[in-house]
């Protein structure tokens, strides 16, 4: 992303029901985030419920973010992994909406690649599991 003109960006996950999950960036303070107030179930602790992140300088006016979304986690790469956030999140239903906005100002988008993983549990329905080992 080229940050550009804008104040602070956020790419929001949001689930069908209630539930968002908020990465974000603050050019201003040089600040990655994850923002998991509105993630779902959270009334379990009171510290939960929270917006936290770390220091991450842009380079040359541009940052890079990759995100792995799971059921009930949340990881993000800053700058090909100089910064790590890593959050469990408790969403109503899954996530299956993706935005990105910025409060104001503009960003500039240079890509985006978004790959949809499979699961890793074994179908019913299958009665033969075939090997994907290669011998070498």
């Amino acid at each position: 992303m080229d940050i550009g003109s804008t104040d602070e960006v956020h790419i929001i996950m949001k689930s069908t029901g209630e539930s968002e999950t908020v990465v974000g960036y603050d050019p201003v303070r040089q600040w990655l985030f994850i923002d998991r107030t509105k993630s779902g179930r959270h009334e379990f602790h009171s510290s939960f419920s929270s917006k936290h992140g770390a220091p991450m300088a842009q380079e040359n006016g541009k940052i890079k973010i990759h995100i792995w979304l799971d059921r009930n986690a949340v990881e993000v790469y800053g700058n090909e992994g100089l910064v790590v956030l890593t959050d469990q999140i408790f969403p109503d239903a899954p996530m299956d909406t993706i935005s990105i906005q910025v409060k104001s100002g503009q960003v500039i988008l240079d890509s985006l690649r978004i790959d949809t993983l499979r699961s890793i549990h074994i179908s019913k329905n299958l009665t033969e599991q075939t090997s994907r080992r290669a011998d070498v």
